[in-house]
């Protein structure tokens, strides 16, 4: 074997090692899984909804929070950041390029900043300047290997999973991550469409912000003088004198919106006069209100239902859309785990692919060596007898044997620089860089005694944990929801109203002790309850025809019976991809078989032509001859138990089983043991039923889904 003949290019290789099994978000942030919480992978803080408590009326105070959020706002500014400071991994997917020049700008120190917390910087300089002259043919000196197992490189994967890059779209005119990175898939993802979306829009910190309490104050003051012409109707100024006067005007409120669609507001008016009219009781005054205001939809828009999936009414111009709510928004993160799942799950494939790509070069490669060398040996015997003179050798002989060494030496030359071309591809497929000055080397051997499940079984894991069927069943629960938010909407906006407020008149706002009675303090008499004042009632409206509202609802149902046609569609795709796989395997394993009895044929063939030549009875050709069909049959044998380990990859990954495969676990919903063996079980039931593929009623289809409860 290639590790006997070249002893020289060998290492002291280390014993491997025991690792702690990682969940996926433990390998990303580096962490062994005890020490630290399971979370959504760099997934920022969700914001509740709250109400705003304590607010009081009076104006100083009101007065007292606007400059405290204006002065929060402004220190906010200054130093770059949002009040409400969230996880900086956000931040990362905002930061610049390590090559950036650098500035004292906000931006740049936020890129530092989240640089730090995660080592993008260090990670960027070390793959790329670190790297070494890449493995090639005429090098001048020998390889050194690294001998490692597969669970190794796929370590090295998860860890790198910031950017997942793919096999295809290497050296292809069209690679996503050259063109277009922004398409490409990254652990950042779920995290993106949580915050707003890859185009900006409503994640779920966005409408749960519909909640929040909202502030807004106004202040004005002015002076007006105007000759007045009508003793009536001027106070008792005289015809022609000038009536001059002074006002201020504030107002301030908290208008809180809830679950249930409603409104409520709080809030506290002041206004202050002062003119020359005599028939005045203070020549100035001030007089106000401190209200409050409720609004409650009855039939469109009502209850939380319909606001966790369309949002606030009140918020939604006109009802034009039914996705806006925090339930909308959480389903369009859910849908994004599952793609980045389903990214995972592929890029896990496609290292098991070029591991046994790479392993079936070096096996190849040694195949190679030993052609190579046996038609060495075989020359050597030939031009030592054509030179010694013996009878039945000549000159054409010699040159048929050293034609066929060189040919060797070609093809073995061609099989090494193979291996360098596989290895490369592989380091690049899990993140490293180009080369360390080692050569990556698997130690598994092709030959494998692993079987392929039985197929119900893996049609209902298949079934139960594809990330298509996951994803799709997701989308018609969000349809379904949709559906029944824009059916409220055919129905006519009617609201309930009410109000209640307490009024306030006084020389002063306060009572400063040279305040005239009998309404010395505005404030006073505010808080003495015996002005009030309160109303009640019903506002109605609708459009005549309700023919957006039922454009809309028609729409969605059509979304969603198609939704439900794609669905039954894809389990029908998924079933015919499985079987493809289970042919493959089986291809596989038999071809191998007959590969290895084809290869110990063609083995005692050389050595029993090799005992003829010995002997002199045959001519070189019949020897080359064989030699070369023992070298194609050694390749054929591990091209075919190749093949099979990649068809058993196949086999897991169209089942859904590839992260079970390797030993990854997505932290971010923990599978409930319960609730998975009894979705499997219900997929189970239908695969024996041959109930694959067929349409399912719409309220069975939309049930929670997955490692959740669902219903038989």
């Amino acid at each position: 074997m290639m590790t006997q003949r070249v002893a020289q290019e060998q290492t002291t290789m280390t014993e491997p090692r025991q690792r702690p099994r990682l969940s996926l978000a433990a390998r990303l942030a580096g962490r062994a899984e005890g020490e630290l919480p399971v979370v959504r992978p760099r997934a920022a803080a969700r914001l509740g909804g709250r109400l705003w408590s304590g607010v009081s009326a009076s104006l100083p105070v009101c007065l007292g929070a606007g400059l405290c959020l204006s002065l929060a706002g402004c220190q906010s500014w200054l130093a770059g950041r949002s009040v409400f400071e969230r996880d900086p991994v956000v931040e990362v997917a905002a930061a610049t390029t390590a090559d950036s020049p650098a500035s004292t700008s906000p931006t740049s120190a936020t890129t530092r900043r989240a640089q730090e917390a995660t080592g993008a910087g260090e990670l960027l300089m070390d793959q790329v300047s670190g790297s070494r002259e890449p493995h090639r043919l005429l090098a001048g000196s020998p390889p050194v290997f690294r001998d490692c197992q597969m669970e190794e490189l796929r370590e090295v994967a998860i860890k790198n999973i910031a950017i997942i890059r793919d096999r295809q779209s290497f050296l292809g005119g069209g690679n996503t991550l050259l063109n277009n990175p922004d398409q490409v898939a990254s652990e950042f993802d779920p995290s993106i469409q949580e915050t707003g979306g890859p185009s900006g829009g409503r994640g779920e910190p966005q409408a749960q912000a519909d909640y929040d309490p909202f502030f807004s104050a106004r202040t004005l003051w002015g002076k007006n003088e105007l000759v007045q012409n009508n003793r009536f109707l001027s106070g008792g100024l005289a015809p022609g004198a000038i009536l001059g006067e002074s006002s201020a005007a504030f107002t301030a409120r908290v208008d809180q919106l809830l679950s249930s669609g409603g409104l409520v507001s709080v809030g506290q008016d002041w206004n202050y006069n002062r003119n020359n009219m005599p028939a005045r009781l203070y020549p100035s005054y001030y007089a106000g209100r401190l209200f409050g205001e409720f609004r409650q939809p009855l039939l469109a828009g009502a209850g939380s239902d319909f606001t966790e999936v369309a949002g606030p009414l009140v918020r939604n111009v006109a009802g034009n859309t039914v996705n806006q709510g925090v339930a909308i928004a959480r389903l369009n993160t859910e849908m994004s785990m599952y793609d980045f799942e389903s990214r995972v799950q592929a890029l896990l494939k496609n290292v098991e692919d070029a591991w046994w790509d790479l392993a079936l070069a070096y096996a190849a490669y040694d195949a190679e060596v030993e052609s190579r060398d046996a038609a060495l040996r075989t020359w050597e015997k030939v031009k030592g007898r054509f030179e010694n003179g013996l009878e039945g050798i000549g000159a054409a002989d010699e040159a048929q044997a050293r034609e066929s060494y060189y040919e060797r030496c070609s093809l073995a030359d061609d099989a090494l620089t193979t291996v360098y071309e596989r290895e490369a591809q592989l380091r690049r497929l899990v993140g490293l860089n180009v080369s360390d000055g080692r050569l990556i080397r698997p130690i598994e051997r092709l030959e494998s005694s692993e079987a392929a499940p039985d197929w119900h079984q893996a049609l209902a894991s298949a079934l139960t944990q594809r990330m298509e069927l996951r994803r799709q069943k997701a989308n018609l629960r969000g349809l379904a929801a949709q559906c029944g938010a824009a059916e409220s909407l055919t129905r006519p906006r009617l609201d309930f109203i009410s109000g209640y407020q307490l009024n306030g008149f006084g020389d002063d706002l306060f009572d400063t002790g040279a305040s005239n009675p009998p309404y010395p303090s505005a404030y006073a008499d505010q808080f003495a309850n015996q002005q009030t004042g309160w109303n009640l009632g019903f506002e109605f409206s609708m459009p005549i025809g309700f023919r957006a509202a039922e454009g809309r609802r028609q729409n969605l149902e059509l979304r969603m019976a198609k939704a439900t046609a794609a669905l039954a569609a894809q389990e029908l795709e998924i079933s015919h991809e499985l079987a493809h796989a289970f042919q493959q395997v089986d291809r596989a394993l038999a071809v191998s078989q007959s590969n290895g009895a084809r290869r110990d044929a063609a083995r005692q063939r050389v050595e029993a032509l090799e005992a003829e030549h010995n002997a002199g009875r045959i001519t070189p050709d019949l020897l080359l001859r064989a030699q070369a069909s023992l070298f194609q049959a050694e390749v054929a044998f591990n091209r075919s138990f190749c093949e099979y380990r990649k068809a058993l990859a196949e086999l897991a990954y169209r089942s859904g089983v590839m992260l079970d495969r390797a030993g990854v676990t997505l932290a971010e919903a923990p599978p409930d043991p319960e609730a998975h063996a009894r979705v499997w079980q219900a997929s189970l039931k239908r695969v024996q039923l041959g109930q694959v593929g067929e349409k399912f009623p719409v309220s069975s289809l939309t049930q929670p889904v997955g490692h959740e409860e669902t219903a038989d």
